[in-house]
């Protein structure tokens, strides 16, 4: 159960292989595109769920005009090289932060709330989570100190920024929701675009996010108070936007939603409140897009 759960706390902080896009798009036309990044540890299968989840919402037309769909996947690389890349990736957009990668294994070991959980439910536990530790810190710990970036990382960006210009010059509206690590990725290839966009024609729904910032121009995001993964992050880097929507308790104690933390099975499960939280951030935005000027 505990290696699942370091695995699931660790998926949220990695970064994405080059992006893929999988677009349901017809060509031209004015209209909107909505585009789902996943979080890490999520199969292709799962991804698609995310984005057919969104797509159950808007169907084909909003506002009387087309809606397209993109999906941009972000498949791991197993847990070891995925740690590793993530903190690269960490140090490489927040300056400082070089030796705080230990700090998530010390939430683990040393009584961060996730760990706490599983040692209460069974006592055994304990033994598993130094143990864990103790492999993490002897098979990586050189790798990510040496490591000043991700190679990955900025084409990644760029390809996503490369997407999201094309769909500007073919005067599409476009709202961009993210999950988990996806929010990373989100934020930097905004900051790149967004400058060269005449009109407010790109907004973002950003969802259990793990970073410090968000883009939306109000600042809001739907993370919820149950999502123990997210919990996990804000304890170990401590920069991390705060959970702001209720989440459901006891899906929070199950490893079937991932620790509160899956984007189908939790955030847009219609049995809870964060499912509308989120429809309404995605129709404000929606609601305010521009069309583009060329």
């Amino acid at each position: 159960m505990l290696k699942r759960l370091a695995a699931i706390a660790m998926a949220v902080l990695l970064p994405l292989t080059p992006l893929s896009s999988g677009a349901q798009s017809p060509a031209g036309g004015a209209g909107y595109v909505i585009c789902y990044i996943n979080g890490l540890s999520t199969d292709p299968i799962g991804a698609q769920d995310g984005l057919d989840a969104l797509s159950a919402i808007y169907g084909a037309q909003y506002n009387n005009q087309p809606v397209s769909y993109t999906l941009f996947y972000t498949p791991t690389d197993g847990l070891t090289q995925d740690v590793v890349n993530a903190f690269a990736q960490r140090v490489q957009s927040s300056p400082g932060m070089t030796d705080r990668w230990e700090l998530i294994w010390d939430t683990l070991d040393g009584g961060g709330g996730i760990s706490d959980l599983a040692v209460a439910e069974n006592p055994s536990l304990s033994g598993l989570v130094s143990d864990l530790r103790t492999t993490f810190l002897n098979g990586v710990s050189s790798n990510v100190k040496n490591l000043s970036s991700n190679k990955e990382f900025q084409p990644a960006v760029d390809q996503f920024a490369g997407v999201l210009t094309t769909s500007y010059t073919q005067q599409k509206k476009v709202l961009v929701v993210a999950h988990s690590q996806g929010n990373v990725y989100l934020n930097t290839a905004y900051d790149a675009v967004k400058p060269k966009f005449k009109t407010d024609s790109l907004r973002t729904v950003q969802v259990a996010t793990p970073t410090a910032t968000v883009r939306d121009p109000q600042g809001r995001y739907v993370t919820s108070t149950t999502d123990l993964v997210i919990q996990a992050v804000a304890l170990a880097l401590g920069n991390v936007e705060p959970a702001n929507t209720d989440g459901p308790i006891l899906a929070a104690l199950s490893s079937d939603g991932a620790y509160g933390h899956k984007f189908v099975e939790i955030y847009m499960n219609p049995n809870y409140k964060l499912r509308p939280a989120i429809k309404a951030l995605a129709d404000s935005n929606l609601q305010a897009l521009q069309a583009p000027t060329p």
